[in-house]
């Protein structure tokens, strides 16, 4: 069950950043090239403090092998989508029970995202946000941003997450 669950959420997270980006293989091979699988399938107690060192690590390796393999802009943006969508898949979905990481595994961060947000928080600033071009500096302001208008930063924010709602 482990390795179907896993390809799934390689699938997903590749599906997620795949526009004009890069294919499913290479997304696989650099989520391969990390801690994911290992931190999705493990039952490690974490704080926030070792979520945001794991999810540095995590998206800092990601965007080392997709630029070796000549993936287009790997920004931490894209990274932290990977990682995000990767971990929803994998360990929010999936998981029935309490577990820590729940709490801490942000949910994808991307344009629906940011719009629903600014829409409805009155948050200035979050639409004109490219999360595709984010940098790892500008990826944890935006998170502390979010932070600040006591806003969970874990999957409950994903209420505003609704793709059908999206203004093409």
């Amino acid at each position: 069950m482990a390795v179907h669950r896993h390809r799934f959420a390689v699938w997903t997270a590749a599906r997620a950043v795949s526009r004009n980006f890069t294919s499913t293989a290479v997304v696989e091979m650099a989520i391969d090239k990390t801690d994911l699988r290992k931190f999705a399938e493990g039952s490690k107690h974490i704080t926030a403090k070792t979520w945001r060192e794991f999810h540095i690590r995590a998206c800092n390796q990601l965007i080392k092998s997709l630029k070796q393999s000549n993936a287009k802009n790997p920004s931490y943006g894209r990274a932290a989508k990977i990682v995000a969508v990767y971990l929803k898949a994998s360990v929010i979905i999936v998981n029935n029970i309490k577990d820590d990481k729940m709490e801490f595994i942000h949910p994808p961060i991307d344009y629906i995202l940011l719009s629903a947000l600014a829409k409805h928080t009155k948050i200035h600033g979050l639409r004109t946000k490219k999360w595709t071009q984010l940098n790892k500096t500008a990826y944890w302001e935006l998170v502390e941003l979010i932070g600040k208008h006591d806003l969970p930063l874990n999957w409950k924010l994903e209420e505003w997450w609704n793709p059908a709602r999206e203004k093409k």
